[in-house]
């Protein structure tokens, strides 16, 4: 690929978006490669391959299987991080990422999405099985939750920003601040794209075309 330098925390400032639940999180400072004018992608969208973002995970899904990276080989996966007491962002996202891939068609079906927990404190695979089965999130998403040093290290390998916030105002008791971005990995578990949570849904689809048509024609 010819690597065309973005700083994320630049397009961040600019558009403000550093999202959270409820409150604001920093959001991870990285670069990536792209073979796509910066022109013509949405503004905070990031395309091409990042080693510094993304790695191993050892979680736990919704039906209680231990599952890994490995796991998600067959197909490319659109993670999100998140959680179910979320009042706002995640599921706003969530609605979004159903839109998206309804947009991209045939290649938006064939893309797992994952939604994978901040909250393993009360994100059960139960409690996750009711919240992923919800028809207006996507078709298939997929639940992850573990212990908490795995949802630790699965965070840190993707750069997610994130901490636990006392919340007197509601019966949640408390609240996950943390940063909103969605990740495409390929077969291989390489990034793919990532943008941030705010995009509109023509503009989430535009990135992820952008995304796949790099990578069946890398130059």
């Amino acid at each position: 690929m010819k690597p065309l330098t973005l700083f994320l925390r630049g397009a961040v400032g600019a558009l403000g978006l550093m999202l959270s639940a409820c409150s604001q999180s920093d959001a991870p400072v990285s670069q990536a490669a792209s073979t796509v004018a910066e022109a013509a992608l949405p503004a905070g969208c990031l395309i091409g391959a990042n080693e510094a973002i993304g790695g191993p995970i050892n979680l736990i899904d919704q039906t209680g299987r231990m599952v890994t990276q490995e796991n998600f080989h067959e197909a490319p996966t659109l993670i999100y991080f998140g959680f179910t007491y979320c009042p706002d962002v995640c599921p706003l996202a969530l609605q979004v990422e159903k839109a998206t891939l309804a947009r991209i068609g045939q290649q938006g079906q064939v893309i797992q999405p994952v939604l994978i927990t901040l909250d393993p404190a009360r994100d059960t695979p139960e409690k996750l099985a009711a919240y992923v089965s919800s028809k207006a999130f996507p078709d298939g998403l997929s639940g992850l939750t573990g212990t908490p040093a795995q949802i630790d290290a699965a965070a840190k390998a993707f750069k997610v920003a994130y901490s636990k916030e006392s919340d007197s105002t509601s019966a949640s008791e408390y609240l996950i601040a943390h940063s909103s971005f969605l990740y495409l990995m390929d077969e291989n578990w390489r990034l793919m794209a990532m943008y941030p949570s705010t995009l509109s849904p023509d503009e989430a689809a535009a990135c992820l075309k952008g995304a796949m048509k790099t990578e069946e024609n890398p130059t």
